[in-house]
């Protein structure tokens, strides 16, 4: 309960990891991607409003109930861009030391690396 009293206090806050074996928790104020293991539930995230994925059309695979909830955490200011990521004139940008960084990041958004920065398409 300490976690999520924390996690309310600090503003950019939208989730808390629990390590039931350190028996500690990070506050989360970015997702990126997620791994699911089987009878855990280590990851706690704030209600967030659904974002609609810009890519959806009839012709398209819907998002799955955990890709949609990723999706929202992402957006969960609800911007242009992702949570945290810098608005550019067409883009989205988010600056990385390694290509891998910006790998980690779910297929979802589409991210691309151009040597500095990690870059994905804006929402609207």
């Amino acid at each position: 309960m300490e976690c999520i009293n924390e996690c309310i206090q600090y503003e950019e806050c939208i989730g808390i990891y629990v390590s039931q074996s350190e028996g500690a928790c990070l506050l989360m104020d970015t997702y990126s991607q997620y791994h699911f293991v089987p009878g855990e539930c280590s990851n706690y995230v704030l209600k967030t409003p659904q974002i609609d994925y810009p890519g959806a059309t009839p012709n398209d695979t819907k998002l799955n109930d955990i890709e949609q909830l990723l999706y929202n955490l992402m957006y969960a200011s609800n911007g242009t861009c992702p949570h945290r990521w810098k608005v550019e004139s067409t883009t989205c940008s988010l600056y990385f030391d390694y290509k891998s960084d910006c790998d980690n990041y779910s297929a979802l958004l589409k991210t691309y690396w151009n040597g500095t920065y990690c870059l994905t398409d804006k929402r609207f």
